[in-house]
């Protein structure tokens, strides 16, 4: 006679349990499935509702406050979603021919001159600085344009001088006048919110060339255009946007950066760009150790087998291996045969194009790990760097995307 539980019932049990979870999985993924469904449609009435009042949002900065809230609270992108706003409501004033509302901007030359962000912030037009003032607005605002535009390629942290470049060439492709005299801001003694004059920053005019006097007007103008101009500029329209939405200047070693990242604190930015500026260094002592050790092969003729490194240019097999002898972090692209020869390498020495975390804490000794783990973070959820796991090794590589964009640039 059986006492106990017998092994029937205890299968049954676990059958029974199995079953209660792949129930419960699958009550879960349509719950899910319900809620993306309903996401979706929320972010398409959102957009609904931005392009029927794209104009009171374009207007009333309250209006505009609250729905860039609806838009956070959705995970949309606001600027993406008035951009897509205003090029739906121009296509459909194209479409119907309709020039009866004096608000929508149908003059060519002043959709030129005036960009998008400066049209759906209302801070050209609407502000009562003066006419320069307003150039050096419209300025900021093209500015930020060239941030999101050149943030697909460096990352969140973007060169001033990528930025100046940028603006520089649109204004003169576009023929947009750039009407500022930093020498009769001098005289009436204006000066940004840190006492710094912006006209301190421009470099002096040249000498006018045998042109037209036209000519040679927007050629200074557009000379006019340089990095102390374009951070006062994006000074003025962070004034408006508020500090957490991003567009700060940084500097690091010298080189001004435009933190094209939204919602950052000011430490765990510097922390990131120290991060990439630590990462750039160990490329330029890998640089220079291929530079020594080509010098040194080619004083003892050693023989000639061309690797690809990061920056362009080519190395020797020699070369190649007293690097890894001596440099203890290396950037660079790994081996590769010379175009100009048929025969692959005949070394098996590479030097990594990527990074790990323990060169980079070994170049940050009084970072804890936390710190260094924080930030990278904060670099991978942004693009900024890549990150490649080596089943192999068990180590974790680090591809920072300034780094890559050189490779792309060099190939």
């Amino acid at each position: 006679m059986r006492r106990g539980i017998g092994v029937g019932h205890i299968v049954q049990k676990k059958q029974h349990k199995d079953n209660m979870a792949d129930l419960g999985a699958m009550m879960t993924a349509e719950r899910i499935a319900r809620l993306a469904d309903q996401l979706d449609d929320l972010k398409l009435r959102l957009k609904d509702l931005t392009l029927t009042h794209l104009h009171e949002i374009e207007s009333d900065a309250i209006v505009r406050a609250k729905f860039r809230q609806l838009a956070d609270s959705l995970g949309v992108d606001f600027s993406d979603l008035l951009r897509e706003a205003a090029e739906e409501h121009r296509l459909r004033g194209n479409n119907k021919g309709n020039t009866n509302n004096p608000n929508s901007n149908n003059n060519n030359s002043g959709d030129a001159a005036q960009s998008l962000f400066a049209k759906i912030l209302s801070i050209v037009d609407g502000s009562n600085a003066d006419n320069e003032q307003q150039e050096v607005l419209r300025l900021g605002c093209e500015a930020i344009q060239a941030c999101i535009l050149e943030r697909r390629y460096v990352g969140a942290f973007v060169p001033l001088t990528s930025i100046v470049g940028h603006v520089r060439r649109k204004y003169k492709t576009n023929h947009i006048p750039f009407h500022y005299h930093p020498q009769r801001k001098d005289k009436s003694g204006s000066s940004n919110s840190k006492g710094k004059s912006i006209a301190t920053t421009t470099t002096p005019t040249t000498p006018p060339v045998a042109t037209s006097a036209s000519s040679s007007a927007e050629q200074n103008n557009y000379a006019l255009i340089d990095e102390g101009v374009v951070q006062e500029a994006l000074r003025l329209v962070t004034d408006v946007l508020g500090t957490s939405s991003g567009y700060a200047c940084m500097e690091m070693e010298g080189v001004v950066y435009v933190q094209a990242l939204a919602g950052a604190s000011t430490g765990s930015a510097t922390d990131a760009l120290t991060l990439m500026t630590t990462a750039r260094k160990l490329r330029g002592q890998s640089a220079a150790a291929v530079d020594v050790a080509a010098d040194a092969s080619r004083s003892n003729n050693a023989p000639f087998t061309a690797v690809r490194r990061l920056g362009g240019g080519t190395m020797t097999a020699s070369a190649a291996s007293l690097i890894n002898r001596t440099a203890a972090a290396t950037m660079s692209l790994p081996e590769a045969t010379d175009r100009g020869s048929s025969s692959p390498p005949s070394t098996t020495d590479s030097i990594a194009a990527y990074c790990t975390k323990d060169q980079l804490h070994a170049e940050l000794p009084h970072w804890p790990m936390h710190r260094l783990d924080a930030a990278l973070g904060g670099l991978l959820l942004d693009g900024s760097v890549w990150i490649d796991n080596d089943a192999t090794t068990t180590t974790s590589r680090y591809w920072f995307l300034d780094h890559l964009a050189g490779l792309l640039v060099s190939a």
